[in-house]
């Protein structure tokens, strides 16, 4: 049964539900970060230092080491950044979903309301039969 809180509910909740999305897409950006850490780890075990040659080829790799440790810390940045982001996410979330309960509840209320204004236009209904057959009886 639909009151004048239908709307607002289906809108907040709507809201809620765009939330919980960009929560779910922080959470991916974190687990695809996750994945390229491990790829730059993974490359940077590979990595063997030269045993000879040029001191220039043994800064090479030394720098290279830096630069994708410095990518590593990039990344871990990054995912302390999301988490922030999901905190406070969490918090617009909680927040919205108080709302949507609130409005569920007015809604709620407002439909019991009705029911039982029409359960009592219908008992008033059929005791006015009731005293109409009863007067055509006698």
């Amino acid at each position: 049964m639909k009151s004048r809180f239908s709307d607002i509910v289906k809108i907040r909740q709507l809201k809620v539900d765009s939330i919980e999305r960009e929560i779910q897409r922080e959470y991916g950006a974190i687990e695809s970060l996750k994945k390229e850490i491990l790829h730059i780890e993974s490359e940077i075990l590979k990595l063997s230092p030269p045993t000879s040659g040029h001191f220039s080829l043994i800064q090479q790799y030394h720098i290279g080491i830096s630069n994708m440790n410095r990518e590593i810390h990039q990344r871990e940045t990054l995912i302390e950044q999301h988490f922030q982001k999901i905190v406070n996410l969490k918090e617009s979330l909680k927040s919205a979903n108080m709302e949507v309960e609130k409005f569920k509840y007015l809604h709620d209320d407002e439909v019991r309301k009705v029911k039982e204004e029409l359960k009592y236009k219908e008992q008033k209904d059929l005791d006015e039969l009731a005293v109409l057959r009863f007067s055509f009886k006698k």
